[in-house]
Order: C-alpha cells, then sequence, then structure tokens
C-alpha cells in the first residue's frame, strides 16, 4: 500500500496531495472488493444500494477542510435517501485538492474577499488620551485570528492591510478637558499622527465622544469614496451648529475631491472647526 500523503502523517485528502491519497483509497478498494467502483459510474444505475458505503469509505478519507468544500458540489452522505457514487467523488475531489491559484484572481475579486474576511468582526478601536502622562493607548476589540490573513505572503499583507484599516470603526473619547473638551483638537491630532500615521488614508469610520451629563453623545463622520463624506451629529445640536458642521463637512468634501484626499479628510474635518463639536455652547 503506498505511505499517506506527504503533507499529512493521517493520510487524509487535502490540497496537493491528491495522487498519493489516489493510491491509497484504491488499495482500500481493493481490500473491499470494489475497485470497479472507482470506474464505473454506469454501474449506480443497475444496483445504487452498494454505493453509499463504498462512497462513505472514500469521505472518511477526506480532511474537515475539502470535505466541507465537497458538500456544498455533491449531496450530504449522512442522508439515506442521498448517495453518489465513488467515481464521480473522486472526479470532484481530484478538482477539488488542487491548490487554489488565490493570486491568480483579478485584485478587484481579491479585495472583495478581504473585505468579507476582515467585516466577520465589527472591531471597534477606543482611542483615550491618559491622564497621566499624555499617551494615548487603544483600547482594542477585535478577533486576532482576522489578522492572521496577513502573514500569508508579503502581497496578501500590501493588499489587505488598506482594506483592513478601512474596516475598522475608531472611537475616539475625550475628558481631560471637562464638558468643553479643552485641547481635544490637538490631542486628536496627535493620535492621527502617532497611532494611525500612513494608514490615516484608509480610515473610513471615525466618531468622537462629546461629553455631555450622562448621554452617550458622539460626532460620526463616514467617507465613501464615491459617495463622499457623511456626518451624524448629537441630538441636542442646535439647529444653527448642526447647518454650520454640515456646511463644514461640505467644504471638507471639496477639498478632500480637489487634493484627492481619503481618511485624511476625517481628521481634517475634525481639526478645522473644533468650536462646532468640541465645546457645549
Amino acid at each position: 500500500m503506498t505511505p499517506s500523503g506527504n503533507l499529512t502523517k493521517s493520510g487524509l485528502l487535502y490540497e496537493g496531495n491528491y495522487t498519493e491519497w489516489y493510491e491509497r483509497v484504491k488499495a482500500i478498494f481493493e481490500v473491499h472488493n470494489g475497485s470497479y467502483l472507482l470506474h464505473d459510474t454506469a454501474y449506480v444505475h443497475r444496483d445504487r444500494g452498494k454505493t453509499t458505503p463504498y462512497a462513505k469509505l472514500i469521505t472518511a478519507q477526506v480532511g474537515p477542510t475539502l470535505l466541507l468544500r465537497l458538500a456544498n458540489t455533491r449531496k450530504r452522505f449522512d442522508d439515506p435517501e442521498c448517495f453518489d457514487h465513488p467515481a464521480k467523488i473522486l472526479s470532484d475531489l481530484r478538482t477539488l485538492a488542487k491548490p487554489f491559484r488565490f493570486n491568480d484572481l483579478p485584485p478587484e475579486l481579491r479585495n472583495r474577499v478581504y473585505g468579507l474576511h476582515f467585516q466577520q468582526s465589527q472591531e471597534v478601536l477606543f482611542c483615550i488620551p491618559n491622564t497621566r502622562n499624555g499617551i494615548i493607548p487603544h483600547s482594542k476589540e477585535r478577533d486576532t485570528t482576522l489578522r492572521n490573513l496577513l502573514l500569508v505572503s508579503r502581497l496578501v499583507k500590501e493588499e489587505a492591510v488598506p482594506v483592513m484599516w478601512s474596516c475598522r470603526k475608531f472611537c475616539y473619547e475625550w475628558w481631560r478637558g471637562g464638558p468643553n473638551m479643552t485641547g481635544a483638537e490637538s490631542t486628536l491630532k496627535q493620535w492621527a499622527l502617532k497611532d494611525l500615521g500612513e494608514n490615516v488614508r484608509h480610515v473610513r469610520h471615525l466618531r468622537v465622544r462629546v461629553p455631555r451629563s450622562k448621554e452617550k453623545a458622539y460626532v460620526l463622520i463616514t467617507l465613501d469614496l464615491k459617495r463622499g463624506l457623511a456626518t451624524e451629529t448629537p441630538s441636542w445640536f442646535t439647529k444653527n451648529r448642526r447647518t454650520a458642521w454640515k456646511t463644514h463637512i461640505a467644504e471638507v468634501e471639496e477639498e478632500r475631491k480637489t487634493l484627492s484626499l481619503k481618511g485624511e479628510a476625517l481628521i481634517l474635518a475634525f481639526l478645522r472647526k473644533p468650536g462646532l463639536w468640541a465645546t457645549m455652547g
């Protein structure tokens, strides 16, 4: 009998070891007098009841990842009313076991895959200034397993990092200056320069928490590269302040288009006129 595949000591089928694995399965079928089923697809029409046990022999030798993908293309084998032919299963596995050439996909499709990957976790980063030494640490809520994608290759990391940052939602909270948020804009600038750095251009969602009694009031700015900047303001904003803020956002959006800015525009909007959001008046 041929030894199990080179990629796994268990002998299960994974991507890349189909040839060695097939020799092992063929030996198992010989022991059970079912070698003819590996090639005779017409036999299924003569005696369906004998094919299901052999089909299960095959699936028992398939790794969990490929087995899940196989379930999406063939019928379920644990259902007594469903069956499939060994030769057809092997034909599917021969294709599924080939290494998937992800880098051959168009960049647009790869970016969609990255986006779906990082959107699995609604990651929020809370940026809260430290009252002792002025350092601005992050309080992070994240699924660290999602970041493992960045370890695949240099190309994947270069393409996925911008998508990862664009999927993050940042919440900036300021309490040091009291109700009027004295100095909030300067600390926000420091946070953007030191913590975000060059990744600031990928930011698409930023909200600043405005302290007002016990209310959780936020000023939110988001960026869609097709639709531009959008904003939401607290309910306690006066009509004049809300109008002035939206006018300000429209001006920043025009500047963003002129200078081809991206995430930098979110920071710029908060820094330009802090009096509109950093005071309670």
